[in-house]
């Protein structure tokens, strides 16, 4: 009865093993980290909270992309934080979150946007870049001045900065 013991007690150490040496490499593939730049402007904030994520074959951008930035667009959320709007002179856009098949997104309280309905909508320009620490996620107006090879050269270092310390609180 002993040696049964011994031996479930290494098969259980096994699968424990096992399910250990699988979590790191599954944590490292998830942190695809994402950098927001509006026009010219690389965004400072790259955190878990405010990084642009893919759902249901749509990219979202945090709300905080459009506040403070000069794409010429505003944001207000309703004081019982059931719709958000995007607007500018003349044209606005509603987001409803009691509908849940609705296309915003609230994650930890940050409302996250389809980028591709803001475009469309407010006829803005965006790309998708692989860079050497992650994607980057560039929002354009027609006040744009960079080509994105330019703003990427020009963000570089900028860019590397933030992955590191992004990585030091992972």
């Amino acid at each position: 009865a002993g040696e049964m013991k011994s031996k479930r007690f290494l098969c259980l150490l096994l699968v424990l093993l096992m399910v250990f040496s699988l979590t790191p490499s599954e944590t490292r593939a998830e942190t695809t980290v994402y950098f927001t730049a509006v026009n010219d402007q690389l965004l400072p904030d790259l955190s878990d909270e405010t990084m642009p994520f893919w759902s249901g074959g749509r990219l979202y951008i945090p709300s905080t992309v459009i506040t403070g930035t000069d794409l010429g667009l505003f944001y207000s959320r309703s004081r019982d934080k059931s719709t958000a709007v995007v607007y500018r002179q003349g044209s606005a856009l509603t987001f409803n979150f009691r509908q849940y098949s609705g296309p915003a997104i609230v994650r930890s309280d940050v409302v996250f946007l389809p980028l591709d309905l803001l475009t469309q909508f407010f006829s803005l320009d965006y790309s998708y870049t692989r860079v050497t620490y992650g994607y980057l996620v560039r929002v354009k107006s027609d006040t744009v001045v960079l080509s994105d090879a330019k703003f990427i050269d020009a963000a570089a270092m900028s860019m590397e900065q933030r992955y590191n310390e992004y990585m030091k609180t992972h």
